[in-house]
């Protein structure tokens, strides 16, 4: 018979530190699905902090009543991560580009920054 996700949690919560193992397993492709949004140097990272995020979610789990709203809660708090990590990759992209673009001067070729060039 397979393990529920509410039976490893509820196991997890009676001390047994396996089933932490087994529901990283379980959550893993979720992890890895989201973890290949970032770049292929970053992709490790992210998937650690998605692991922790994951960990961190079954600590805090108080009630373990009904399996759907405990998947719920765990495939919504790595989302929430996700989003946070994601936001905070596009922002360093975003500020690696233009680091970049006034170094090489391409960004006088873009209209929008030149506007700003002009003030």
């Amino acid at each position: 018979m397979t393990e529920t996700t509410i039976d490893k949690v509820r196991a997890y919560k009676n001390g047994d530190k396996s089933a932490i193992e087994a529901l990283l397993k379980q959550y893993e492709p979720l992890i890895k699905s989201y973890a290949r949004n970032f770049g292929t140097r970053e992709m490790e990272d992210a998937e650690q902090e998605l692991r922790i995020a994951l960990y961190s979610a079954v600590e805090q789990i108080d009630q373990v009543d009904m399996e759907a709203k405990v998947v719920n809660y765990l495939v919504k708090a790595v989302k929430s991560r996700f989003i946070y990590l994601y936001g905070k990759h596009r922002k360093r992209i975003e500020s690696e580009t233009a680091i970049l673009e006034d170094m090489t001067g391409t960004a006088e070729s873009n209209p929008s920054r030149d506007s700003d060039w002009k003030r």
